[in-house]
């Protein structure tokens, strides 16, 4: 039996394919395989007739078959292109027959396989999904450019020849979504903000593709802002971040997030690239910071200090200059002027320049007088002042107290409020420096807290706000401090006994006289009590007997009037009743609250006429 024939030429090595690429899918290899054997059948059957005797080899007849071809890839699959753009390399297919030789005039139709699995698209010229090739001398057959088409996937093209079944495949075909190629302005560019404050409009882009179509991968825009120009400026996205990223719409379009112009005035730029593609396509816009003007000063260091004559003040005084956005002004100018036995540089007025923080720093000197101090520091609109005090001799500070010794009981006010007279050691006010109240004991001040700072008065007595016994008895010590000095005194107080039972509401009301006919008026507030323990805690379930006088009802129990009524203190130690305008009598009523071991208090009322 003879072997069976062989392509003359093996074709070339096919290439491989990128790295990045997915799997490739099996390959697939047809050839007539059903035909070479019925070839090789024949030839043995010629083989057998001509050695058999008796006849003459010429006479022997066998009748003539077409050669059958089959198919094979040269070249061409495996590769990958992106929507819209033609694969690198035509398809390269070859025709042989069964005795192993090319067959030239054969026509191969190359045909795009999709559907299913294979989502990718593509298209010989014309958009046809076939094409027709009629092989050459060698059996060659190369197909016209094949270019993907907008969906992205897998496909497949197949090589066969008229009449047979048979062919080869061109398989791993990709095409994967065309990347960014061109970044166009869409707006934002060209804007202007006050330093400190958020530019009015975000930066929009379109991003397209090579062939002008909005990209469809999950790409981002990167928006970077740089200073730039000969006066560079600076602005920055959230956080104080000079790179954000935003996600690409259907559209192409991509929006940045908002930016806020710098601390520094100037221009800047900020740049949009793609830099997850490999064309690196960019976009620039230009923007600028513009300076905010000097409209607020804050004092940072050497408020409120004490000096002696002749000798430089302990700490240098700084001041730092804002804008309206409250940012500071690098390198601003300011003013300083100086009232009172000190200066600056020897100096009562002098323009200072700051540094790139906005801090103006100076030293203020003592002359050989005393006194208070003031040293205003201006810039454009904004303006401070500090306030110090040259003392004859520095650390002498008088402070003559007024209120001290006072006594109330818990839960009521002081009678009068708490006050200091500050004087330097030639008695004269010391104005304008903040003094403390701090308060140890059963006592707050009005706003519940335990310590106040005033500034020291320029007129005498300096007050503190009034002060508030708690509901425990015991000594209260208030000490007064004042900036700058170790002077100090103490006021002593005392919060007496617990008289047991406090009124809590209801108190010194007026009520109009009630309609004989009608129902009875009742007063606004109830009377409302408290029981305290003697370790300061609300009693509970403590009988109270309100009895009452005058031209007032109260209600028992039982729903009618009456001269007293009993009620029972609460988890929170209170008891209330409710007291009512008699109709037959006006003017003064009193109710006395009584409630055994813890004493009694006594409302005063009034009815008025009709």
């Amino acid at each position: 039996m003879t072997s069976h024939p062989l392509p003359q030429n093996d074709p070339p090595d096919r290439p491989s394919g990128s790295a990045d690429r997915p799997r490739r899918r099996p390959r697939r290899r047809w050839l007539a395989g059903a035909a070479l054997g019925a070839a090789c059948l024949a030839v043995a059957a010629g083989a057998l007739a001509l050695g058999s005797p008796g006849r003459a080899s010429a006479d022997i007849r066998i009748p003539a078959e077409d050669p059958t071809p089959y198919v094979i890839v040269v070249n061409g699959d495996a590769q990958a292109t992106t929507t819209e753009s033609p694969f690198g390399e035509p398809l390269h297919a070859q025709v042989y027959s069964d005795t192993g030789a090319p067959m030239a005039g054969v026509i191969v139709t190359f045909h795009i396989v999709t559907g299913g699995a294979l989502t990718g698209t593509a298209a010989f010229p014309g958009d046809a999904q076939s094409a027709d090739v009629v092989t050459g001398n060698n059996g060659d057959a190369v197909s016209p450019v094949l270019t993907a088409g907008d969906s992205v996937g897998y496909l497949e093209v197949t090589a066969t020849v008229p009449g047979e079944s048979h062919g080869a495949t061109f398989d791993d075909l990709s095409v994967g979504y065309s990347p960014a190629a061109k970044i166009n302005v869409i707006s934002g560019g060209g804007q202007s903000a006050l330093s400190g404050t958020d530019f009015a409009h975000p930066f929009v882009v379109q991003v397209l593709d090579a062939h002008g179509r909005p990209i469809r991968d999950d790409s981002k825009v990167s928006f970077h802002a740089e200073p730039s120009g000969p006066n560079p400026g600076t602005a920055a996205f959230a956080g104080g971040q000079t790179i954000a990223t935003a996600g690409i719409g259907a559209d192409g379009y991509a929006t940045s997030p908002t930016l806020t112009a710098g601390s520094r005035a100037g221009t800047f730029t900020v740049t949009a690239s793609v830099p997850q593609s490999p064309y690196l396509p960019e976009a620039t816009f230009t923007g600028t910071t513009l300076p905010q003007v000097a409209s607020a000063i804050e004092l940072r260091a050497g408020n409120h200090q004490f000096a002696s004559e002749g000798s430089a003040f302990p700490v240098e005084l700084q001041a730092r200059v804002l804008d309206q956005a409250g940012n500071p002004i690098p390198d601003p100018s300011a003013d300083v002027t100086v009232s009172g036995p000190a200066t600056v540089f020897g100096h009562s007025s002098v323009g200072l320049q700051g540094g790139p923080d906005g801090v103006v720093t100076f030293t203020l000197a003592a002359t050989d007088d005393n006194g208070p101090v003031k040293v205003t520091v201006k810039a454009g609109t904004g303006s401070a002042t500090f306030d110090e005090n040259v003392a004859p001799d520095r650390g002498t500070i008088t402070m003559t107290t007024t209120g001290d010794g006072q006594q109330t009981d818990p839960g009521q006010p002081f009678a009068a409020k708490l006050g200091v007279l500050i004087r330097d050691g030639d008695s004269r006010l010391i104005p304008d420096f903040p003094v403390t109240f701090t308060v140890n004991g059963p006592a707050a001040f009005a706003d519940g807290s335990e310590a106040a700072t005033v500034t020291s008065s320029s007129s005498g007595v300096t007050y503190a706000p009034p002060l508030h016994a708690t509901k425990t008895a015991g000594p209260v010590l208030v000490t007064v401090t004042i900036h700058g000095t170790d002077a100090a005194t103490v006021f002593h107080l005392e919060v007496g006994h617990v008289n047991g039972l406090l009124i809590v509401s209801g108190n010194k009301q007026m009520a109009k006289q009630s309609n004989l006919l009608g129902p009875l008026t009742p007063f606004q507030e109830p009377l409302t009590v408290e029981a305290i323990q003697s370790n300061g805690k609300p009693a509970n379930g403590i009988h109270v007997t309100y009895s009452v006088s005058g031209a007032a009802w109260l209600k028992g129990a039982d729903g009618l009037v009456n001269f007293d009524t009993d009620e029972l203190t609460g988890t929170n130690g209170q008891a209330s009743t409710t007291l009512y305008a008699r109709h037959d009598k006006t003017g003064a009523a009193t109710v006395a609250a009584n409630a055994p071991g813890y004493g009694s208090v006594t409302f005063t009322e009034a009815v008025l006429s009709q």
